[in-house]
């Protein structure tokens, strides 16, 4: 139980996150508050549920949860909530109680279906009923911008990712190799989604964590490969902040002795300023290898949907999802095909970088857009701040 006062604020972030404050500085804000629903509970927000009728009537029809985070909301009184977990649906269900706040979800990761925002079962319903709203949403691409058209009543525009647009493009690109890694520690991760080495979607028992990643050390193994051919440096980008060492111990144990370099991750920006200098970037289906190809670079996606996963009526794990794309193309393949990963591979390696730039422009709107300073978001900002 915590006794802090709540103080009033024209901002609050629903819940912590690393961006808050890379958002707030943005918008010229040097104070805001932050709501952390998974730390203690506040005794000021509690004791409304004992005189506030408006909160006991959210937690009759609505239960803990909502009226807790609208007891919150009444103390702090924003004009403005903001959040970067796009992805938990019970922030746009806090509109209906707070009509007179603004209320704004910004995209922080490539979304999909699988354990993930649009695979909750609890969607459709409460779409049908018109329940999720905000007032706008700035998604990566016009094409997930639709799929939340589809459950959230909101102005929803396509701006690409936060970060990276404060970030710009080196034109600059060296000789070697970047593998951004997807490695996870998951003693981490949500318990609710991993229990006993096994991935749980949404209460369905469904898939074991080395099977979900077993296409990766098939795809480390060929690309060791490809390096040796054209003399290149193999060099792994490191994504955990807390389990940095465990991550290169991880590429160590599948590489054996080959020579790579391991780029250990500084802090939530450090990664953006390493992928713009080499001749290629492969992914397997990481946010970050989405970003690289909005900055233009040349970039690969390889994966492929083990069979544990047929079950899922949206192919999400398909390169591109929710476009609906061929099994494999120009820069990418759904399959761990060595032979066709190692031409797929050579073809974007040795094509004219003016040829790849006109490509990878046309397909920018519908995978990551890329806005630098963000210009879009501050346009619609200057209305609301």
């Amino acid at each position: 139980m915590s006794f802090d006062k709540l103080k009033k604020n024209d901002l609050l972030f629903y819940t912590q996150h690393h961006n808050n404050k890379l958002f707030a500085k943005f918008i010229g804000k040097k104070k805001y508050s932050e709501y952390n629903y998974n730390f203690n509970i506040n005794f000021f927000a509690l004791i409304q549920f004992f005189y506030s009728y408006k909160i006991i009537k959210i937690f009759i029809q609505e239960g803990f949860f909502l009226a807790y985070s609208c007891a919150i909301i009444n103390k702090i009184n924003p004009r403005v909530v903001v959040t970067f977990i796009d992805n938990d649906y019970r922030f746009y269900l806090l509109k209906n109680f707070n009509k007179s706040i603004k209320f704004i979800s910004i995209q922080n990761g490539y979304r999909g279906y699988f354990i993930d925002f649009f695979g909750n079962p609890k969607l459709k319903e409460l779409s049908k009923n018109n329940k999720m709203k905000a007032d706008y949403i700035f998604s990566y691409n016009n094409i997930i911008k639709k799929y939340y058209n589809k459950f959230v009543t909101a102005k929803i525009l396509s701006i690409g990712s936060f970060k990276n647009n404060f970030i710009r493009p080196s034109m600059k690109s060296g000789k070697n190799l970047l593998y951004i890694s997807q490695f996870r520690d998951r003693s981490f991760l949500n318990t609710n989604a991993i229990k006993d080495n096994y991935i749980y979607h949404y209460g369905k028992k469904t898939i074991t964590w080395d099977r979900y990643f077993f296409s990766e050390k098939k795809l480390i193994s060929i690309l060791k490969k490809f390096c040796k051919k054209n003399n290149l440096k193999l060099v792994i980008l490191g994504c955990s902040l807390k389990s940095k060492d465990q991550e290169k111990k991880h590429f160590r144990k599948i590489l054996n002795n080959f020579d790579f370099k391991f780029i250990k991750r500084k802090n939530n920006l450090s990664n953006y300023y390493h992928i713009d200098n080499y001749k290629l970037v492969v992914t397997m289906f990481s946010t970050l290898g989405y970003e690289s190809l909005g900055r233009l670079n040349k970039t690969c996606f390889f994966q492929e949907t083990p069979n544990e996963l047929k079950f899922l009526k949206e192919r999400c794990t398909r390169f591109g999802w929710p476009n609906k794309f061929q099994q494999s193309g120009l820069n990418y393949c759904n399959r761990t095909n060595e032979t066709e990963i190692s031409l797929t591979l050579q073809k974007i390696y040795d094509m004219p970088q003016s040829l790849w730039r006109s490509y990878a422009l046309k397909g920018r709107n519908n995978l990551m857009e890329f806005d630098f300073n963000n210009e879009i978001l501050k346009r619609e900002l200057k209305k609301i701040f």
